[in-house]
């Protein structure tokens, strides 16, 4: 780490002023940009002075990571995990665990008590739900012998130690990419180990599992016991769980985690703050800036905040253009709705193809061949037939996807689907249904879009017509 001579002060000074300015992109990316332009120190530096974003106390810091390998590799790790804290500081709420009187629990795993009865339910009505399928003789319920809970609630040591099995996966799975690099520990490879880690594991404290309002749901499905696992995606999109979550779990106040096709969150709220010498203590931290609202004064008492709009894991921030996400913030408001996820935006081709083999393999309403042939044109059509041919010929799923893509490019991506265009001419996206609440709150949520189209929203096709409300609007 090198010393800040005179010159590096007064380009600390420089980047930090570019940091705090409003045009520089999220703030964890403008830290990672001041790392590289002035050093760690000047990172640092800037930390200390901003004081929303001090670690809050009784956090669990990078020294409790001990040694690893080599002194280099111990020293990577480290500042992997301070950058992604500080990330997690500026975007997200901490949480420091739940006190034994907020504990409940549900299959056998902790929970906190406010979804503790609706949990129950949920796992109650999916089993009846299982045998009757069962009993009706269902291929696919027959396939499936067990549905529970894999985990839910986690306190930040055990998160601790995920986070470190977890950033040894990705510490390795970023190999190739890093030795690319002049520095294979420097601070661009820092940025690529953070940037594998965030849709994947949270560092301690800032874990949905934290709040204990999540819930990982296992089931065994055609022989295969399933958890939470992004290697078993494509296996969980098929099974007879998922399918049931998708229609069912709304009721019991459960939506799912874009990014996670096992991860359920409960609707009861943030668990009660505590005094701060107990566990349950609770820091607030700023909204995410990938779509939070502009800066405005003060609101006057009583005023009702804008609703808030996050994006999934596959979805591009980039490609929804700030007036498109107030016309969505503004039918969310008439809805009496406070939050959606943006699950999917502009792709390529090979987004395309992947989008679709989902849709057509999926058992969830608007998903199925039957269903997507009725809301793609005859080019979506044409990708549609080489997906059953393919399939029915015994092709393996990353053949099937290869060969869609290639009919994709074949046509032309913007014949087949108008995610395929140009975000700057027109911004296409998509609203996961599971992200709005039940089904009052969906219908609330569709008339109020069809409200805004053939004005500022050009088209909007609902669920289940589409696997996700579907908007288009000129930007």
């Amino acid at each position: 780490m090198r010393l800040l001579t005179e010159h590096h002060r007064s380009a600390a000074a420089r980047s930090a002023a570019r940091v705090r300015g409003p045009d520089g992109g999220s703030p964890a990316d403008r830290v990672l940009r001041l790392q590289r332009t002035a050093g760690n120190r000047a990172v640092t530096a800037l930390v200390q002075r901003r004081g929303p974003h001090r670690l809050p106390e009784g956090a669990i810091t990078s020294a409790r990571l001990g040694e690893l390998g080599t002194p280099e590799e111990t020293a990577f790790r480290r500042r992997v995990y301070d950058a992604q804290q500080e990330r997690a500081l500026r975007t997200k709420r901490y949480f420091s665990g739940l006190t034994r009187a907020q504990l409940g629990s549900v299959d056998g795993s902790p929970i906190h008590k406010v979804a503790e009865p609706d949990a129950r339910a949920l796992v109650a009505a999916a089993r009846a739900d299982l045998k009757t399928d069962q009993d009706a003789g269902d291929a696919l319920a027959l396939a499936c012998s067990a549905v529970g809970v894999g985990n839910a609630y986690r306190d930040p040591e055990r998160d601790l130690r995920a986070w470190t099995r977890a950033y040894n996966k990705y510490f390795k799975a970023t190999k190739k990419k890093r030795e690319k690099l002049d520095d294979p520990f420097g601070d661009d490879a820092v940025a690529i180990v953070v940037k594998a880690l965030i849709p994947k594991k949270a560092v301690p404290g800032f874990s949905n599992h934290t709040t204990g309002l999540a819930i990982d749901f296992s089931t065994v499905q055609g022989g295969v016991p399933l958890g939470p696992d992004a290697g078993q995606d494509e296996l969980w999109a098929a099974s007879w769980l998922y399918g049931w979550l998708g229609r069912r779990a709304s009721e019991f106040r459960f939506t799912q985690l874009p990014s996670e096709k096992w991860h359920w969150d409960h609707a009861g709220g943030s668990p009660d703050a505590t005094g701060d010498a107990a566990t349950g203590r609770t820091t607030r931290s700023p909204a995410p800036t990938t779509a939070a609202a502009p800066a405005t004064a003060a609101a006057p008492a009583g005023a009702t905040a804008r609703p808030g709009v996050t994006f999934g894991s596959r979805a591009v921030t980039s490609a929804v253009a700030s007036s498109s996400l107030d016309i969505l913030r503004d039918v969310l408001a008439a809805a009496g709705l406070t939050r959606a996820t943006i699950s999917s935006t502009a792709r390529t081709a090979t987004d395309q193809a992947r989008a679709m083999y989902q849709n057509l393999v999926g058992r969830g309403r608007g998903q199925g061949v039957e269903a997507q042939l009725r809301l793609y044109g005859s080019a979506g059509d044409a990708v549609i037939n080489v997906f059953v041919e393919k399939r029915d010929g015994g092709s393996t799923p990353d053949a099937i996807k290869a060969a869609m893509r290639d009919k994709i490019v074949e046509l032309g991506p913007t014949r087949v689907s108008r995610h395929c265009g140009d975000p700057a001419t027109l911004n296409v996206f998509d609203v996961a249904p599971s992200s709005l609440g039940d089904a009052a709150a969906q219908a609330a949520f569709v008339a109020a879009a069809r409200g805004e189209e053939g004005g500022r929203v050009s088209r909007f096709i609902p669920y289940p017509d589409d696997p996700g409300h579907h908007f288009e609007i000129r930007p």
